[in-house]
Protein backbone atom coordinates (compact mmCIF):
# COMPACT_ATOMS: atom_id res chain seq x y z
CA UNK A 1 0.00 0.00 0.00
CA UNK A 2 1.18 3.20 -1.08
CA UNK A 3 -0.22 6.08 1.17
CA UNK A 4 1.45 5.17 4.99
CA UNK A 5 -1.19 6.95 6.06
CA UNK A 6 -4.41 5.33 4.50
CA UNK A 7 -7.25 4.05 5.99
CA UNK A 8 -6.28 1.18 3.64
CA UNK A 9 -2.69 0.72 5.41
CA UNK A 10 -3.88 0.95 8.77
CA UNK A 11 -6.45 -2.04 8.24
CA UNK A 12 -3.96 -4.39 7.09
CA UNK A 13 -1.85 -3.67 9.35
CA UNK A 14 -4.77 -3.83 12.27
CA UNK A 15 -5.94 -7.28 10.30
CA UNK A 16 -2.53 -8.59 10.21
CA UNK A 17 -1.83 -8.47 14.19
CA UNK A 18 -4.87 -9.63 15.13
CA UNK A 19 -4.14 -12.95 12.76
CA UNK A 20 -0.63 -13.06 14.56
CA UNK A 21 -2.26 -12.67 18.01
CA UNK A 22 -4.59 -15.78 17.34
CA UNK A 23 -1.71 -17.61 15.66
CA UNK A 24 0.42 -16.89 18.43
CA UNK A 25 -2.76 -18.41 21.10
CA UNK A 26 -3.62 -21.22 18.90
CA UNK A 27 -0.03 -22.59 18.92
CA UNK A 28 0.05 -22.47 22.62
CA UNK A 29 -3.19 -23.94 23.20
CA UNK A 30 -2.35 -26.81 20.57
CA UNK A 31 1.31 -27.26 22.19
CA UNK A 32 -0.18 -27.10 25.95
CA UNK A 33 -2.72 -29.69 25.10
CA UNK A 34 -0.84 -32.27 22.80
CA UNK A 35 1.72 -32.23 26.06
CA UNK A 36 -1.15 -33.05 29.17
CA UNK A 37 -2.62 -35.81 26.79
CA UNK A 38 -0.04 -36.95 24.77
CA UNK A 39 3.60 -38.87 26.40
CA UNK A 40 6.20 -37.00 23.60
CA UNK A 41 9.36 -38.57 23.04
CA UNK A 42 12.60 -37.14 24.94
CA UNK A 43 9.40 -36.29 27.99
CA UNK A 44 9.25 -37.73 31.31
CA UNK A 45 6.00 -37.30 31.83
CA UNK A 46 2.69 -35.48 30.82
CA UNK A 47 2.40 -32.19 31.35
CA UNK A 48 0.09 -31.54 34.91
CA UNK A 49 -2.68 -29.11 33.59
CA UNK A 50 -1.93 -26.94 36.34
CA UNK A 51 1.65 -26.66 35.79
CA UNK A 52 0.59 -24.51 32.98
CA UNK A 53 -3.02 -23.48 32.89
CA UNK A 54 -3.92 -22.34 29.35
CA UNK A 55 -5.24 -18.22 31.89
CA UNK A 56 -5.49 -15.17 29.83
CA UNK A 57 -2.19 -14.57 31.84
CA UNK A 58 0.04 -16.89 30.17
CA UNK A 59 -1.70 -16.74 26.59
CA UNK A 60 -1.66 -13.09 26.68
CA UNK A 61 2.32 -13.31 27.82
CA UNK A 62 2.97 -15.15 24.94
CA UNK A 63 0.89 -13.41 22.10
CA UNK A 64 1.49 -9.99 23.04
CA UNK A 65 5.26 -10.95 22.83
CA UNK A 66 4.95 -12.09 19.56
CA UNK A 67 3.47 -9.29 18.06
CA UNK A 68 6.17 -6.81 19.56
CA UNK A 69 8.82 -9.17 18.10
CA UNK A 70 7.59 -9.05 15.00
CA UNK A 71 7.03 -5.31 14.92
CA UNK A 72 10.23 -4.73 16.43
CA UNK A 73 11.17 -7.21 13.68
CA UNK A 74 10.35 -5.01 10.66
CA UNK A 75 6.91 -7.17 9.90
CA UNK A 76 4.36 -4.60 9.83
CA UNK A 77 5.99 -2.16 7.65
CA UNK A 78 5.03 -3.61 4.00
CA UNK A 79 6.80 -0.80 2.77
CA UNK A 80 10.46 -2.42 3.10
CA UNK A 81 12.64 -3.42 -0.39
CA UNK A 82 12.70 -7.11 -0.98
CA UNK A 83 16.35 -6.67 0.18
CA UNK A 84 15.39 -6.06 3.52
CA UNK A 85 12.85 -8.27 4.61
CA UNK A 86 12.16 -9.19 7.98
CA UNK A 87 12.68 -12.73 8.99
CA UNK A 88 11.57 -15.40 11.62
CA UNK A 89 14.53 -16.46 12.92
CA UNK A 90 15.17 -12.65 14.53
CA UNK A 91 11.82 -12.38 15.41
CA UNK A 92 10.78 -16.14 17.05
CA UNK A 93 13.71 -15.83 19.10
CA UNK A 94 12.99 -12.40 20.33
CA UNK A 95 9.56 -13.52 21.32
CA UNK A 96 11.37 -16.00 23.12
CA UNK A 97 13.73 -13.50 25.02
CA UNK A 98 10.52 -11.51 25.78
CA UNK A 99 8.59 -14.18 27.00
CA UNK A 100 11.55 -15.36 29.08
CA UNK A 101 11.83 -11.50 30.51
CA UNK A 102 8.04 -11.74 31.54
CA UNK A 103 8.78 -14.89 33.58
CA UNK A 104 11.28 -13.74 35.60
CA UNK A 105 8.74 -10.24 36.50
CA UNK A 106 5.84 -12.54 36.87
CA UNK A 107 8.05 -15.26 39.24
CA UNK A 108 6.65 -17.98 36.51
CA UNK A 109 8.58 -21.06 35.45
CA UNK A 110 7.29 -22.11 31.79
CA UNK A 111 7.81 -25.31 30.64
CA UNK A 112 10.80 -26.51 29.06
CA UNK A 113 8.61 -28.17 26.32
CA UNK A 114 6.08 -25.44 25.27
CA UNK A 115 9.08 -22.50 25.70
CA UNK A 116 10.89 -24.35 22.47
CA UNK A 117 8.05 -26.04 20.85
CA UNK A 118 5.67 -22.77 20.20
CA UNK A 119 7.97 -20.78 18.04
CA UNK A 120 7.84 -23.50 15.71
CA UNK A 121 4.37 -24.11 15.51
CA UNK A 122 3.85 -20.41 15.40
CA UNK A 123 6.45 -20.22 12.31
CA UNK A 124 4.41 -22.57 10.61
CA UNK A 125 1.52 -20.49 11.10
CA UNK A 126 2.84 -16.78 10.60
CA UNK A 127 4.12 -17.79 7.16
CA UNK A 128 0.71 -19.22 5.87
CA UNK A 129 -1.40 -16.64 7.11
CA UNK A 130 0.95 -14.15 5.67
CA UNK A 131 1.18 -15.61 2.03
CA UNK A 132 -2.81 -15.92 2.56
CA UNK A 133 -2.52 -11.99 3.44
CA UNK A 134 -0.65 -11.09 0.65
CA UNK A 135 -3.38 -12.47 -2.02
CA UNK A 136 -6.19 -10.67 0.20
CA UNK A 137 -4.75 -7.22 -0.53
CA UNK A 138 -3.23 -8.32 -4.02
CA UNK A 139 -6.72 -6.10 -5.08
CA UNK A 140 -5.51 -2.86 -3.49
CA UNK A 141 -3.16 -2.22 -6.62
CA UNK A 142 -4.20 1.40 -7.30
CA UNK A 143 -3.90 3.23 -10.96
CA UNK A 144 -1.64 6.33 -11.21
CA UNK A 145 -0.52 8.77 -12.74
CA UNK A 146 3.09 10.38 -12.07
CA UNK A 147 4.52 13.43 -12.53
CA UNK A 148 7.96 14.58 -13.16
CA UNK A 149 10.84 15.50 -15.07
CA UNK A 150 10.96 13.50 -18.48
CA UNK A 151 14.52 11.76 -17.38
CA UNK A 152 13.23 11.00 -14.19
CA UNK A 153 9.88 9.76 -16.01
CA UNK A 154 11.91 7.05 -18.21
CA UNK A 155 13.82 5.77 -15.64
CA UNK A 156 11.12 5.09 -13.50
CA UNK A 157 9.54 2.97 -16.40
CA UNK A 158 12.75 0.95 -16.75
CA UNK A 159 12.26 -0.37 -13.18
CA UNK A 160 8.67 -0.12 -12.52
CA UNK A 161 7.90 -0.74 -8.68
CA UNK A 162 5.58 -3.48 -7.96
CA UNK A 163 2.59 -1.55 -5.85
CA UNK A 164 1.19 0.83 -8.70
CA UNK A 165 -0.40 0.41 -12.11
CA UNK A 166 0.08 2.99 -14.33
CA UNK A 167 -2.07 4.71 -15.39
CA UNK A 168 -0.45 8.15 -17.16
CA UNK A 169 2.41 9.89 -17.22
CA UNK A 170 2.75 14.06 -17.41
CA UNK A 171 5.97 15.74 -18.11
CA UNK A 172 7.37 18.73 -16.55
CA UNK A 173 9.81 19.62 -19.70
CA UNK A 174 10.02 17.78 -22.29
CA UNK A 175 7.69 14.87 -23.99
CA UNK A 176 8.39 11.08 -23.45
CA UNK A 177 7.35 8.42 -25.86
CA UNK A 178 4.65 6.35 -24.58
CA UNK A 179 1.52 5.01 -24.65
CA UNK A 180 0.19 6.27 -21.37
CA UNK A 181 2.09 9.47 -21.83
CA UNK A 182 -0.67 12.21 -21.10
CA UNK A 183 0.97 15.52 -22.08
CA UNK A 184 2.76 18.12 -20.34
CA UNK A 185 1.57 20.08 -16.94
CA UNK A 186 -0.58 22.38 -17.70
CA UNK A 187 -2.37 20.50 -20.84
CA UNK A 188 -6.25 19.99 -20.56
CA UNK A 189 -5.56 16.10 -21.04
CA UNK A 190 -3.11 15.94 -18.47
CA UNK A 191 -5.15 18.08 -15.91
CA UNK A 192 -8.29 15.92 -16.33
CA UNK A 193 -6.21 12.67 -15.52
CA UNK A 194 -4.76 14.11 -12.49
CA UNK A 195 -8.18 15.06 -10.84
CA UNK A 196 -9.60 11.68 -12.33
CA UNK A 197 -6.81 9.43 -11.37
CA UNK A 198 -6.99 6.78 -8.37
CA UNK A 199 -3.78 8.09 -7.24
CA UNK A 200 -1.16 10.99 -8.46
CA UNK A 201 2.63 10.68 -7.75
CA UNK A 202 4.60 14.02 -8.35
CA UNK A 203 8.20 13.14 -8.21
CA UNK A 204 9.27 16.33 -8.14
CA UNK A 205 11.06 19.20 -10.21
CA UNK A 206 10.19 22.83 -11.42
CA UNK A 207 8.61 24.74 -9.32
CA UNK A 208 7.46 22.56 -6.97
CA UNK A 209 5.80 24.92 -3.33
CA UNK A 210 3.43 26.11 -6.48
CA UNK A 211 2.75 22.82 -8.47
CA UNK A 212 1.64 21.22 -4.92
CA UNK A 213 -0.73 23.61 -4.25
CA UNK A 214 -2.29 23.57 -8.10
CA UNK A 215 -2.44 19.44 -7.18
CA UNK A 216 -4.17 20.00 -4.13
CA UNK A 217 -7.24 22.14 -5.70
CA UNK A 218 -7.20 19.54 -8.83
CA UNK A 219 -7.55 16.81 -6.00
CA UNK A 220 -9.14 18.17 -3.26
CA UNK A 221 -9.32 16.59 0.16
CA UNK A 222 -7.66 13.06 -0.71
CA UNK A 223 -4.89 14.97 -1.98
CA UNK A 224 -1.69 12.95 -3.78
CA UNK A 225 1.67 11.36 -2.89
CA UNK A 226 4.47 13.96 -3.96
CA UNK A 227 9.01 13.46 -3.34
CA UNK A 228 9.94 15.37 -0.30
CA UNK A 229 13.16 17.37 -0.46
CA UNK A 230 15.56 17.43 2.31
CA UNK A 231 14.07 20.82 3.37
CA UNK A 232 10.64 19.48 3.75
CA UNK A 233 12.17 16.89 6.53
CA UNK A 234 12.43 20.36 8.80
CA UNK A 235 9.03 21.20 8.87
CA UNK A 236 7.17 18.33 8.64
CA UNK A 237 6.66 14.77 10.70
CA UNK A 238 5.05 12.54 8.22
CA UNK A 239 5.47 8.86 7.37
CA UNK A 240 7.30 7.95 4.57
CA UNK A 241 6.07 5.85 1.99
CA UNK A 242 8.15 4.69 -1.35
CA UNK A 243 8.32 4.13 -4.84
CA UNK A 244 11.04 2.27 -5.84
CA UNK A 245 14.63 4.66 -4.98
CA UNK A 246 11.86 7.48 -4.23
CA UNK A 247 10.55 8.67 -0.68
CA UNK A 248 6.71 9.81 -0.33
CA UNK A 249 5.21 11.93 1.31
CA UNK A 250 1.27 12.20 1.69
CA UNK A 251 -0.24 15.66 1.53
CA UNK A 252 -4.13 15.29 1.75
CA UNK A 253 -6.87 16.47 3.69
CA UNK A 254 -7.71 13.62 6.32
CA UNK A 255 -10.49 15.54 8.16
CA UNK A 256 -12.50 16.39 4.77
CA UNK A 257 -13.24 12.99 3.38
CA UNK A 258 -14.09 9.84 4.21
CA UNK A 259 -13.60 8.41 7.55
CA UNK A 260 -11.91 11.19 9.09
CA UNK A 261 -14.96 13.57 7.49
CA UNK A 262 -17.56 10.94 9.16
CA UNK A 263 -15.73 11.22 12.60
CA UNK A 264 -15.80 14.96 12.18
CA UNK A 265 -19.17 15.10 11.93
CA UNK A 266 -20.44 12.51 14.24
CA UNK A 267 -18.80 14.65 16.77
CA UNK A 268 -19.58 17.54 15.83
CA UNK A 269 -23.44 16.44 15.73
CA UNK A 270 -22.54 15.08 19.44
CA UNK A 271 -21.08 17.91 21.53
CA UNK A 272 -22.49 20.48 19.52
CA UNK A 273 -26.59 19.27 20.99
CA UNK A 274 -24.69 18.58 24.39
CA UNK A 275 -23.19 22.38 23.96
CA UNK A 276 -26.51 23.87 22.88
CA UNK A 277 -28.61 22.14 25.68
CA UNK A 278 -25.96 23.07 28.44
CA UNK A 279 -25.74 26.87 26.94
CA UNK A 280 -29.27 27.59 26.58
CA UNK A 281 -29.69 29.25 29.79
CA UNK A 282 -27.12 31.79 28.70
CA UNK A 283 -27.75 32.22 25.82
CA UNK A 284 -31.23 33.09 26.75
CA UNK A 285 -29.80 35.59 29.17
CA UNK A 286 -27.71 37.23 26.82
CA UNK A 287 -30.93 37.55 24.36
CA UNK A 288 -32.78 39.36 27.02
CA UNK A 289 -30.12 42.00 27.20
CA UNK A 290 -29.42 42.74 23.31
CA UNK A 291 -33.20 43.53 23.52
CA UNK A 292 -32.35 45.57 26.77
CA UNK A 293 -29.32 47.66 25.50
CA UNK A 294 -30.92 48.62 21.92
CA UNK A 295 -33.48 48.26 19.47
CA UNK A 296 -33.53 45.66 16.89
CA UNK A 297 -33.71 41.87 16.01
CA UNK A 298 -31.57 39.91 19.03
CA UNK A 299 -30.25 37.45 16.65
CA UNK A 300 -28.92 37.99 12.49
CA UNK A 301 -28.44 35.60 9.55
CA UNK A 302 -25.10 37.02 8.11
CA UNK A 303 -24.45 35.97 4.44
CA UNK A 304 -20.87 33.81 4.46
CA UNK A 305 -19.52 31.18 2.60
CA UNK A 306 -19.27 27.89 3.24
CA UNK A 307 -18.53 24.15 2.29
CA UNK A 308 -16.97 23.91 -0.96
CA UNK A 309 -18.53 27.12 -1.48
CA UNK A 310 -22.07 27.16 -0.91
CA UNK A 311 -23.71 29.83 0.86
CA UNK A 312 -24.34 29.78 4.53
CA UNK A 313 -25.99 31.78 6.36
CA UNK A 314 -24.26 32.27 9.87
CA UNK A 315 -26.17 32.49 13.36
CA UNK A 316 -24.99 35.81 15.65
CA UNK A 317 -26.02 37.74 18.07
CA UNK A 318 -26.07 41.50 17.09
CA UNK A 319 -23.75 43.53 18.65
CA UNK A 320 -24.36 46.95 16.44
CA UNK A 321 -27.06 49.39 15.92
CA UNK A 322 -29.49 48.18 13.85
CA UNK A 323 -29.62 51.94 12.33
CA UNK A 324 -25.70 51.07 11.57
CA UNK A 325 -24.94 47.59 10.75
CA UNK A 326 -23.41 47.33 7.62
CA UNK A 327 -20.73 44.82 6.09
CA UNK A 328 -17.41 46.34 6.62
CA UNK A 329 -15.49 44.65 9.78
CA UNK A 330 -15.70 46.19 13.36
CA UNK A 331 -12.56 47.89 14.40
CA UNK A 332 -11.58 48.98 17.66
CA UNK A 333 -13.74 51.58 19.58
CA UNK A 334 -16.09 51.40 16.40
CA UNK A 335 -18.94 53.41 16.91
CA UNK A 336 -21.71 51.52 15.82
CA UNK A 337 -21.12 48.83 18.51
CA UNK A 338 -23.48 48.85 21.15
CA UNK A 339 -22.14 48.57 24.87
CA UNK A 340 -23.40 45.07 25.51
CA UNK A 341 -22.15 44.30 22.18
CA UNK A 342 -19.00 45.13 22.92
CA UNK A 343 -18.55 43.43 25.92
CA UNK A 344 -19.60 40.10 23.72
CA UNK A 345 -17.75 40.85 20.85
CA UNK A 346 -14.82 40.96 23.43
CA UNK A 347 -15.43 37.75 25.03
CA UNK A 348 -16.55 36.34 21.62
CA UNK A 349 -19.96 35.41 23.05
CA UNK A 350 -22.20 36.96 20.04
CA UNK A 351 -20.63 33.86 17.94
CA UNK A 352 -22.14 31.31 20.98
CA UNK A 353 -25.77 31.29 18.24
CA UNK A 354 -23.39 29.26 15.32
CA UNK A 355 -23.86 26.18 17.40
CA UNK A 356 -26.86 25.92 15.94
CA UNK A 357 -25.20 26.34 12.41
CA UNK A 358 -22.87 23.04 13.68
CA UNK A 359 -25.67 20.94 14.24
CA UNK A 360 -27.39 21.68 11.29
CA UNK A 361 -24.64 20.89 9.33
CA UNK A 362 -23.24 24.34 7.74
CA UNK A 363 -20.74 24.56 10.03
CA UNK A 364 -17.99 22.69 12.00
CA UNK A 365 -17.05 22.98 15.71
CA UNK A 366 -13.68 23.50 14.53
CA UNK A 367 -12.22 24.85 10.84
CA UNK A 368 -11.39 28.04 9.15
CA UNK A 369 -13.50 30.57 10.15
CA UNK A 370 -16.18 31.79 7.57
CA UNK A 371 -15.92 34.42 5.31
CA UNK A 372 -18.52 36.95 3.49
CA UNK A 373 -18.71 35.99 -0.16
CA UNK A 374 -17.84 39.25 -1.67
CA UNK A 375 -14.75 39.61 0.94
CA UNK A 376 -13.22 35.80 -0.56
CA UNK A 377 -13.76 37.48 -4.00
CA UNK A 378 -11.24 40.25 -3.21
CA UNK A 379 -8.99 38.09 -1.31
CA UNK A 380 -8.64 35.65 -4.06
CA UNK A 381 -7.53 38.12 -6.15
CA UNK A 382 -4.42 38.87 -3.95
CA UNK A 383 -3.81 35.52 -2.39
CA UNK A 384 -4.10 32.49 -4.91
CA UNK A 385 -4.84 29.36 -3.71
CA UNK A 386 -6.84 31.10 -0.89
CA UNK A 387 -10.51 28.80 -2.03
CA UNK A 388 -8.45 25.55 -0.75
CA UNK A 389 -9.79 26.79 2.69
CA UNK A 390 -13.28 26.01 1.31
CA UNK A 391 -13.11 21.71 1.00
CA UNK A 392 -13.74 21.68 4.62
CA UNK A 393 -17.16 23.75 6.48
CA UNK A 394 -16.24 26.51 8.35
CA UNK A 395 -15.51 26.48 12.53
CA UNK A 396 -16.76 28.05 15.20
CA UNK A 397 -13.04 28.35 16.26
CA UNK A 398 -10.19 27.76 13.61
CA UNK A 399 -6.34 27.32 14.30
CA UNK A 400 -5.84 31.00 12.69
CA UNK A 401 -8.32 32.49 14.99
CA UNK A 402 -6.06 31.11 17.99
CA UNK A 403 -2.64 31.10 17.14
CA UNK A 404 -2.82 34.61 14.71
CA UNK A 405 -3.42 38.16 15.47
CA UNK A 406 -6.59 38.99 14.34
CA UNK A 407 -5.36 42.04 11.74
CA UNK A 408 -2.79 39.81 10.69
CA UNK A 409 -3.56 39.48 6.31
CA UNK A 410 -5.44 36.64 4.69
CA UNK A 411 -1.89 35.24 3.48
CA UNK A 412 -1.43 34.57 7.26
CA UNK A 413 -3.93 32.93 8.30
CA UNK A 414 -4.31 30.69 4.89
CA UNK A 415 -0.97 29.69 5.65
CA UNK A 416 -2.90 28.57 9.51
CA UNK A 417 -5.40 26.88 7.69
CA UNK A 418 -4.10 24.66 5.38
CA UNK A 419 -1.62 23.49 8.50
CA UNK A 420 -5.12 22.64 10.18
CA UNK A 421 -6.70 20.96 6.91
CA UNK A 422 -3.42 18.78 6.40
CA UNK A 423 -2.33 17.98 9.83
CA UNK A 424 -6.12 17.82 11.38
CA UNK A 425 -6.73 15.07 14.09
CA UNK A 426 -9.38 14.88 16.32
CA UNK A 427 -6.53 15.63 19.58
CA UNK A 428 -6.13 18.72 17.07
CA UNK A 429 -8.93 19.47 17.52
CA UNK A 430 -9.74 19.13 20.79
CA UNK A 431 -6.81 21.25 21.55
CA UNK A 432 -7.98 24.22 19.40
CA UNK A 433 -11.62 24.03 20.94
CA UNK A 434 -9.70 24.37 24.27
CA UNK A 435 -7.63 27.21 23.21
CA UNK A 436 -10.59 29.40 21.76
CA UNK A 437 -12.27 28.64 25.66
CA UNK A 438 -9.19 30.41 26.84
CA UNK A 439 -8.89 33.00 24.22
CA UNK A 440 -12.58 33.58 24.91
CA UNK A 441 -12.22 33.58 28.46
CA UNK A 442 -9.13 35.92 28.55
CA UNK A 443 -11.02 38.66 26.74
CA UNK A 444 -9.25 38.90 23.72
CA UNK A 445 -11.82 38.91 21.61
CA UNK A 446 -12.89 42.48 19.23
Amino acid sequence: MLRPQSLANVLRIVVTIAGDLLIACGAVAAIVLLRTHVDLPLTRELLPPGKFPLGAENLTVFSVAAVVALGLSGFYDFRVSPRHRPTLLLALPLQMALVAIAGTLLEVSWPRTVFVAVPFLEAAGILAWRALAARLWRGERRSAIVIGEAAVLRELLRRLPDPITLAGLVSLDEAVEHPLYAGRMGDARALEGIASADEVIDLGGGDVAERRLELLELRGPRGFLCRPAAADALVTDAPFGSLGEHLLVQVSMPGAYGVGAALKRVVDVALGSILVVAASPFLAAIAILVAIDSHGPVLLRQRRTGLRGAPLLMWKFRTMRADHAGSELALDDDVRVTRVGRWLRRYRLDELPQLLNVVEGGMSLVGPRPEMPDRIAVIAREVPHFGLRLFVRPGLAGLAQTSAEYDQPPSVKLIYDLQYLCSWTPVLDLTILVRAVVTALSGRGV
